[in-house]
């Protein structure tokens, strides 16, 4: 059977299109990888390289390894670095507030953070943006995940990513169907609104001042909104993220808003006066790390 070691230098040959760059970053002779690919080629009864020049080409065979172990190898070095970290006593507990607004763009990293490092564990709290900070700053959690800006006097905070913002309705509102939609015509219908201290709210602050709009609904989960939105009950302001994969099953419609262009970001905050366990600074750094789908 072929071992990882042959595997990863058939990928690294690919990727630098040369033996000898090869055997540089695996720190061994040229000699030595030249036959790690004679093993496996002889192992398998096929031919993997073509010299050409001084250029290596794969051949097909090597191209259809190369391309169905991509996997295989990037588990085998997740698994490599648990161990690591289990023996480096990497472990323990990570606290985190994950604001309503974050969680259809959060799970699947934090999944995704879970499998790579089994062996820490995390809790997740969701609370109302009024305590959250406040939980933060007496380090009941390590950190927020939240699109607001806090108090950085008290607290550090990275952007880890952005979104778009948009208007969405149901299918049959009014508007479904409109093309350069006014943004102040949105004053006419219902209005649905995130907690306070939610970032889209502070946006629909900006853009309306909601004091002076005459029906709004506020509603302190998104996915609340969504079915808010699904039954006909008004407008309201989401990430794109969040709406993607409920448009076609859940009767909802993105607006076509004149000259209408918001974002927002996806921060990741922790208090300057608390020390992150290791767990946590390898948290976030996997999150500066992470590419968003998005």
């Amino acid at each position: 059977m072929f071992s990882l070691k042959q595997i990863e230098t058939l990928h690294l040959i690919d990727k630098l299109g040369s033996v000898t760059k090869a055997a540089e970053k695996l720190h061994l002779t040229q000699s030595a990888v030249s036959q790690q690919i004679k093993q496996l080629q002889y192992l398998y009864d096929i031919e993997l390289i073509v010299h050409k020049g001084k250029k290596v080409i794969l051949t097909s065979d090597a191209h259809f390894i190369v391309l169905s172990s991509q996997k295989l190898l990037q588990e085998a070095k997740a698994l490599h670095r648990s161990i690591s970290l289990l023996k480096a006593g990497i472990t323990g507990e990570i606290k985190i507030i994950l604001a309503n607004s974050m969680q259809e763009m959060m799970f699947k990293p934090i999944l995704k953070f879970r499998s790579l490092h089994p062996q820490i564990l995390i809790s997740i709290t969701f609370c109302e943006y009024q305590f959250q900070q406040e939980k933060l700053g007496s380090n009941q959690v390590d950190f927020i995940i939240t699109g607001k800006i806090p108090d950085l006097e008290k607290f550090r905070k990275i952007k880890i990513s952005s979104h778009n913002l948009v208007f969405i309705a149901a299918k049959n509102h009014p508007l479904a169907n409109r093309k350069a939609i006014p943004l102040e015509e949105l004053r006419n219908y219902t209005i649905l609104l995130g907690e306070q201290g939610a970032a889209t709210t502070q946006i629909m602050d900006d853009l309306f001042d909601i004091s002076t709009l005459s029906d709004i609904f506020e509603i302190n989960n998104n996915m609340f909104i969504l079915k808010a939105i699904q039954a006909g009950l008004g407008v309201a302001l989401v990430s794109d993220v969040m709406v993607k994969s409920h448009l076609v099953k859940e009767n909802i419609s993105i607006l076509d808003i004149k000259d209408f262009s918001k974002s927002s970001e996806i921060n990741l905050v922790s208090n300057k006066n608390n020390n992150l366990s290791k767990a946590a600074m390898l948290f976030e750094e996997f999150l500066i790390d992470y590419k968003f789908d998005i």
